[in-house]
């Protein structure tokens, strides 16, 4: 029964990883780098099965042991009195074999040796991947340079910059530390992993801080509608922005690469490098496009070499990484705020269909009206609840944790009375929720955080490699210090309580304590206190507002002006798929009134062929104008098709915001359609543009499409 629990635990933490890779990954990304952030990912996610198994199974070792302590002659045996350090072996058979054992047994308990094996895999494979593997692979994918080689000995390089410094430190403290304490082998080991659990500690007491708050705060938001509105709004305006801020740094190191382009000429042995940049950068050299290019001001003077080449094409790849994120954002923007319109605008519906003018009608249209305008916003409601009375139990349990005579941590006293009761699926359960609710506080603040607007992991399937490693990078250096914090919280690390059991954990037999430092352990939940109150009040975003940078306050009047601005565009945006889904809804019924012709035609033309006689001249004469009637037919649908292009190309301008159709944001430069192709004697900049706005209405109409399924 254990060993089927634990398959059953590890199979569902599979199926979620799967998931969350598929909807963040971009399909461009190496099935290596693939493979490293799902077995990462897999790791850090399976503690919220794993570790609940493990506290019960320590509970019940735990009654073995004090039963077999309390027998005659087994006071100072190996495991009891002053021997209570030591382990012993097949307690769990002598108990099942004695009469008087009274202990029950978990019904997901399994023996000591796989979980002993499980949490070495996850400790060791964590610190490989956090300190070694990770950090070389995401420096390896961003570097700019040509060749394996190169691009390895970048990585290596960059990332012994960065932990040369960290290892001096290190170095320094680990010789005062050996010197005073006279540190053996098990000693240095305990200083590596005490080193690395106060990382870990140190980053998760900021991002479950932020979360325990932002988690509740945005449940509510998205039960508010009209709240929830204004959000998209904002992000609209600023996202527009940021596509512009991100199309002016593309065509600036554009220019850059046509000055290269123009200083390498052909037959240069530097030139094939340049090629790759240029098709990195989609601008086509043609026959020397750019030999006749004049750089101006100093470039002139300067050598080109392959180093300056290799910092071009990571600037170029950077560009392109972050204009992608952008577009990609806007679709699902639009899509979120056009359907949040939907909403609004069905609230008053008399008859409860649920109806939209934008995508395909919807499928059961009553049902999804009761969930979208009455079950959803309940439900929110109710998450919303209960997840704030979960953060306040565990504040309080944070903050309390390191008091326990008396026990006033809330956790640690559930924790306890259900484990000393034998209620093992109560303590599993209990356990379990709130690892998870923990799990998701923590990780759902990485999954949206952007460092330096590079690394920001983006649905939709367009999340790049560098951002997928990052945040693996963090996930696998928090998943020790969120086993450890609840083990604190709860009262199940000896090192801090010695009254609860009488046995580590199999988890902290592995990875340490968190026993750390004294003043870590004093200060840790003060941080966390403060860190909570910063997200409450937003003090944070009122700080970097002060800073000229724009964050979303309710009470700020910038906020009603880009609010105002983000309004306009979203009007714009819908206008735009309307124009489009009426063109595709007349081309498609055009279509089928063509092919029900031509099913009649057909089915017309087996009637006459079973009445006529064996006459070949008269059968190939209707046969002739058969095909001639197919002819027309495929022409009457290929002007059809025109119609809805030349129909959903009218006036593209003036429903895309100016960031976005400057430069094609919304869309790719590479996308041709079929009417470019017909339309050989209009002009390239008039075509383009066109062309261009097709592409992007198909592109944002699928979007729209796929997150309404």
């Amino acid at each position: 029964m254990g060993a089927a629990y634990f398959v059953c635990g590890l199979l569902a933490t599979m199926g979620i990883t799967a998931w969350l890779v598929r909807k963040y990954g971009d399909p461009k990304i190496s099935y290596g780098v693939l493979m490293i952030v799902y077995f990462t990912w897999m790791l850090s996610f399976s503690v919220v099965f794993v570790l609940p198994m493990d506290v019960s199974a320590t509970f019940y070792m735990n009654c073995i042991k004090i039963w077999y302590c309390g027998q005659s002659g087994n006071e100072d045996t190996d495991g009891c009195g002053s021997k209570e350090d030591l382990l012993l072996p097949n307690m769990s058979a002598m108990c099942q074999d004695a009469v008087d054992c009274t202990c029950a047994k978990p019904a997901s308990f399994v023996n000591d040796t796989l979980l002993t094996n499980f949490w070495n895999v996850i400790y060791w494979s964590s610190q490989a991947l956090t300190w070694l593997i990770l950090p070389i692979t995401e420096s390896y994918m961003s570097a700019g340079d040509f060749s394996f080689g190169q691009r390895l000995k970048s990585s290596l390089k960059e990332n012994a910059i960065v932990y040369g410094s960290l290892g001096i430190i290190f170095i320094g403290v680990f010789a005062y530390v050996a010197v005073k304490d006279h540190l053996d082998q098990d000693g240095l080991k305990r200083v590596l992993i005490i080193t690395s659990n106060t990382w870990g500690l140190l980053a998760l007491v900021l991002l479950l801080g932020y979360g325990i708050v932002d988690v509740p705060r945005n449940l509510w938001t998205s039960s508010d509608i009209k709240r929830k509105q204004r959000h998209l709004q904002f992000k609209a305006a600023k996202l527009s922005t940021e596509i512009a801020e991100a199309e002016s740094t593309e065509e600036t190191i554009n220019t850059d690469v046509r000055t290269m382009a123009g200083r390498v000429k052909q037959g240069d042995p530097l030139r094939k490098y340049v090629n790759i940049v240029l098709l990195k950068a989609n601008l086509d050299d043609g026959e020397g496009g750019f030999e006749d290019y004049r750089p101006s001001g100093d470039a002139v003077d300067e050598p080109v070499t392959r180093s300056k080449l290799a910092s071009l094409h990571k600037r170029v790849i950077k560009s392109k990484r972050v204009l992608n994120r952008c577009r990609c954002q806007w679709n699902d923007l639009m899509a979120q705020a056009i359907h949040v319109q939907d909403i609004l605008s069905n609230r008053d519906s008399t008859d409860h269909h649920f109806s939209s003018n934008i995508g395909v009608p919807v499928r059961h249209a009553e049902a999804y009206w009761w969930w979208e305008v009455r079950i959803r916003p309940i439900l929110w409601y109710i998450l919303s609840g209960i997840c704030t009375i979960m953060s306040i139990i565990l504040l309080w349990s944070e903050i309390s944790f390191s008091k326990t005579d008396p026990t006033l941590s809330i956790y640690a006293l559930m924790v306890i009375h259900a484990g000393n009761a034998e209620h093992y699926i109560n303590l599993e359960f209990l356990v379990f929720v709130t690892l998870l609710f923990m799990c998701v506080c923590t990780y759902t603040v990485i999954f949206k955080i952007r460092v330096f607007d590079f690394y920001y992991l983006v649905p939709g399937r367009q999340t790049d490699s560098s951002s997928m490693l990052f945040a693996a990078m963090i996930l696998s250096r928090l998943t020790p210090a969120l086993c450890l914090n609840f083990i604190a919280l709860a009262h199940l690390d000896n090192h801090i309580n010695k009254i609860t059991l009488h046995q580590d954990l199999y988890f902290t037999q592995i990875q340490g304590h968190m026993d750390l430092f004294t003043a870590i352990n004093m200060y840790y939940p003060i941080i966390m206190v403060v860190i909570a109150v910063f997200a409450f009040f937003s003090l944070g975003n009122r700080v970097l507002l002060l800073c000229g940078v724009q964050r979303y306050l309710e009470d700020d009047p910038e906020t009603d002006e880009l609010c105002a601005e983000g309004k306009i565009l979203i009007s714009r945006d819908r206008r735009r798929r309307e124009r489009l889904g009426n063109a595709k809804t007349n081309m498609m019924s055009a279509k089928e009134r063509i092919m029900d012709d031509s099913r009649a035609a057909a089915a017309a033309k087996r009637n006459r062929n079973g009445d006529e006689d064996d006459d070949g001249g008269s059968r190939g004469g209707w046969d002739d104008s058969a095909g001639s009637s197919d002819r027309d037919r495929e022409r009457r649908v290929q002007r059809i098709d025109d119609a809805a292009d030349d129909d959903a190309d009218l006036d593209y301008e003036d429903y895309v915001p100016a960031a976005a159709s400057s430069s094609g944001a919304l869309g790719s430069k590479k996308s041709r359609t079929s009417r470019a192709k017909r339309d050989k004697s209009a002009s390239a900049s008039f075509g383009s543009k066109y062309v261009r706005g097709v592409c992007i209405s198909f592109e944002t109409s699928v979007s729209f499409i796929l997150f309404r399924l």
